[in-house]
């Protein structure tokens, strides 16, 4: 598909010309780090419009299905289409995330609507445009422990050591993808009694900005002593976190609502 521009008037007495329809089958589709097994899908090819129906694939140790569109007849092309995606292993993303959730285990589920503009990686990744939901389930936190690490910025005291790995029965968080950019808000996160609210987005390829609103007051695991009595009465806070995954800095206060505007 990048090819096309280069040569635009072959491609457009190519596709005006050409009707198609058919089931089209690969056992392995790769594109930049994202791999899909078995990919399958039924493909109608009529007027410059190509549509993908009824695909299926595995990837990270789930399986998805989907639809997608392309548009020849506009200019830049326009593509858009429907993602799901059921039982994907959070050990098959954790390499990308964080250092201390590296070891981190789970499975995601999930859904996205989307639109884009162009045919080069870089037309599509600008004017990508989607909306979604991922729910995640069992999820284990390998050696990190949020509430230890918000207790400890928040001047709260220390939380005893939890004998295990901290972990998340479920979270349902929907968001937003424009301008280059993933962004979540107000999406309620319950870690072990503790109520934690998301807002803040990601740039592709760059840093983080999100704030996290914690409700410590009905944590499952004992304070420690330490602290200030004004801060242990509260237990209400919200820590900013900012900077690329490998590189986070944490500080107290709210700053992503405005890093968005």
């Amino acid at each position: 598909l990048s090819s096309l521009p280069a040569r635009r008037a072959v491609a457009s007495g190519l596709f005006s010309a050409l009707n198609a329809r058919g089931r089209f089958a690969t056992p392995v589709l790769t594109y930049r780090s994202m791999t899909l097994q078995d990919f399958q899908a039924s493909v109608d090819l009529s007027g410059r419009i190509l549509e993908l129906s009824g695909a299926s694939f595995r990837a990270g140790g789930g399986h998805g299905a989907g639809r997608a569109r392309l548009d020849l007849t506009a200019s830049p092309a326009i593509i858009s289409g429907e993602v799901t995606v059921a039982g994907l292993k959070m050990q098959a993303l954790a390499s990308r995330l964080p250092g201390a959730l590296h070891k981190s285990r789970g499975l995601i589920s999930g859904t996205a609507r989307f639109e884009t503009r162009g045919l080069s990686r870089s037309e599509m990744s600008a004017n990508l445009k989607a909306t979604g939901s991922a729910r995640l389930e069992r999820i284990a936190l390998g050696e990190f422990d949020p509430l230890q690490a918000l207790a400890r910025y928040t001047c709260w005291g220390g939380l005893t050591p939890s004998h295990s790995e901290v972990t998340m029965r479920a979270a349902d968080i929907s968001f937003d993808v424009r301008e280059r950019k993933v962004s979540v808000v107000n999406q309620p996160i319950q870690v072990e009694g503790a109520r934690l609210t998301l807002s803040g987005n990601w740039e592709f390829n760059g840093p983080l900005e999100l704030d996290v609103s914690a409700d410590l007051r009905r944590i499952t695991r004992s304070w420690m002593a330490g602290g200030s009595q004004e801060a242990a009465t509260s237990r209400l806070a919200t820590v900013h976190l900012a900077g690329p995954f490998d590189q986070i800095t944490v500080r107290s206060g709210g700053t992503a609502a405005q890093a968005r505007r």
